[in-house]
C-alpha cells in the first residue's frame, strides 16, 4: 500500500536468508483480482521450476489460459532461462534488449497465458542469458535438475 509516496507492506512475507530465490508477484488492474505472491528457494538440488496450472507444476497458477505445464525456469550462477513449453498462449517477457544484471529489487513483467506476474531473481552476480544456447554453454559445468 502507498500512503503520501511512502510504501507500507500489507504482510510479511517469510523469504529465505540464506541463498538465492525466486519471487513470482501476480499483478492485475481489476479490483476484484485477488494477489498470489511465490517465493521458492534455489539450491544445488533445485535449479529448474515448473510454471503452470497441473500438479506437477512447482508454482501453480490458478488461470484456464495456462497450460498445465506452461513453461520452466532454470536458474544458475551466470543467470536464469524462461522457456515457455510449448504452450497453447505462449509465454512473455518484458525486459531490456541488452544483457544485465539484476538485483533482487528488480521486477521483470512475466505474462503466463492471461496471468502477469512480476519476476524478482534474488541473487548476486546474476545476468540475464541472450539465449538458451549463452545459458547452456554457461552451464555445462553444472548440473541441472
Amino acid at each position: 500500500m502507498v500512503v503520501d509516496e511512502t510504501k507500507y507492506d500489507m504482510l510479511d512475507i517469510e523469504k529465505p536468508t540464506d541463498g538465492a530465490y525466486i519471487e513470482l508477484e501476480t499483478i492485475s488492474g481489476d479490483k476484484a483480482f485477488t494477489k498470489v505472491i511465490h517465493v521458492a528457494s534455489v539450491t544445488e538440488e533445485k535449479k529448474q521450476f515448473k510454471l503452470g496450472r497441473g500438479r506437477e507444476s512447482d508454482i501453480k497458477l490458478g488461470d484456464i489460459s495456462v497450460s498445465r505445464l506452461h513453461a520452466l525456469i532454470t536458474v544458475s550462477s551466470k543467470g536464469f532461462l524462461l522457456q515457455d513449453n510449448n504452450s497453447k498462449f505462449g509465454t512473455l517477457l518484458l525486459m531490456p534488449p541488452e544483457p544485465q544484471k539484476i538485483p533482487a529489487t528488480n521486477g521483470l513483467s512475466l505474462q503466463i497465458g492471461k496471468t502477469t506476474l512480476k519476476f524478482s531473481l534474488n541473487a548476486s552476480k546474476i545476468k540475464v542469458m541472450k539465449s538458451a544456447e549463452e545459458l547452456s554453454e554457461n552451464l555445462e559445468t553444472e548440473s541441472v535438475k
